[in-house]
């Protein structure tokens, strides 16, 4: 049997992302959706019921999650929470994912929500765990150091793994 693994895709959809760099043709954003898509439809393709994830838009116009009451979680939304994803949702994933026009929103809270994704859908339960950001790194990050501490730990202890691009 094949193991259960949770993906949570944090996608910085922020203004600067609509910039293009190294020579390319298309967008920031759009270079890492080619990333996100394949690895996203790839996951559709496959038809396990253990293969789930779940998709962050980060610096987004408006704010959506569990968190939005409080400053520092504000421009980041919830596009998809974490389950098995079939087709129709990638036809509502594709409308939501398109870039904003503000660069606010904080990675490390993007992440927060993201670790509390997976706790909330994994508990306890032998999961291969995974956080994706995706990002220029040109917005604004709420560096504090014992908070970061924190969330390191906490991914630690829950044998998370973080994969930052």
């Amino acid at each position: 049997m094949a193991e259960k693994e949770s993906t949570v895709y944090i996608v910085d959809v922020g203004a600067s992302m609509g910039s293009v760099h190294n020579g390319r043709e298309i967008s920031d954003l759009d270079f890492a959706m080619t990333y996100i898509w394949d690895k996203i439809t790839s996951t559709v393709a496959l038809d396990r019921k253990t293969a789930t994830l779940g998709v962050i838009g980060l610096r987004t116009d408006g704010t959506a999650n569990e968190l939005e009451d409080e400053e520092s979680f504000e421009h980041i939304s919830v596009f998809q929470e974490i389950s098995n994803i079939l087709l129709p949702d990638l036809k509502q994933l594709r409308s939501n994912i398109v870039l904003s026009n503000t660069d606010k929103g904080d990675a490390i809270s993007a992440i927060v929500i993201a670790i509390q994704m997976i706790t909330k859908y994994c508990k306890k339960l032998k999961y291969k765990r995974k956080i994706v950001l995706v990002t220029d790194g040109q917005g604004p990050l709420d560096a504090d150091p014992d908070s970061v501490t924190e969330i390191t730990n906490k991914i630690k202890q829950d044998n998370m793994e973080l994969v930052i691009m």
